[in-house]
């Protein structure tokens, strides 16, 4: 199987605002971005196509600095995926100390989102000054359980994070704040 990482590379320095990434089980390009819409094609050139029906290299909106969004639905290994984003966004909002915390949330956040709730399975990631605010939506209004965490996951993101669910009748948003202000 070909790898895909120069193109993708090169498809985000055409378009900075999008998130983009190659499902290699399903052989899709996706992006996902300012319009807040889950673009997919094909081939990369269609995908391209998609974001830019002119076909020039203008200037993308940004999103708001301190944000990103990324939609995890038909990634093949959405916890990786996540996870680069975390690392991604933390380096470049400069709070690096919350790195290997906000890595062990996210994979425990998005792990339960894909084993226990179902999609659309979301994350948002936002800075405010020095604190990290992650959150995964998924498709399930259920509450989690404790059992949902394989044991001891739930009780070590509670230890690095404050939790809060939002339960909706159409799923529910799992938020963690890093890092906890009694911490």
């Amino acid at each position: 199987m070909p790898d895909h990482e120069e193109t993708v590379r090169e498809l985000k320095r055409r378009f900075p605002a999008w998130m983009i990434w190659h499902g290699n089980a399903t052989g899709t390009w996706w992006a996902y971005g300012p319009t807040r819409r889950l673009i997919e094609a094909e081939t990369p050139q269609g995908l391209a196509d998609r974001l830019d029906p002119a076909g020039a290299r203008t200037r993308a909106v940004q999103p708001p600095a301190g944000q990103a969004v990324l939609g995890l639905d038909g990634d093949p290994v959405p916890v990786r995926t996540a996870r680069r984003a975390v690392r991604d966004a933390v380096r470049a909002w400069g709070l690096d100390h919350l790195l290997d915390d906000a890595e062990l949330v996210v994979s425990e956040l998005v792990t339960n989102a894909v084993a226990h709730a179902g999609p659309p399975i979301v994350l948002r990631l936002a800075r405010a000054g020095a604190v990290l605010t992650i959150e995964v939506s998924d498709g399930s209004p259920e509450p989690p359980r404790a059992a949902d965490h394989g044991g001891f996951g739930g009780l070590v993101v509670a230890s690095l994070a404050e939790i809060d669910v939002r339960l909706r009748n159409d799923g529910k948003t799992v938020h963690a704040t890093l890092p906890r202000r009694d911490g």
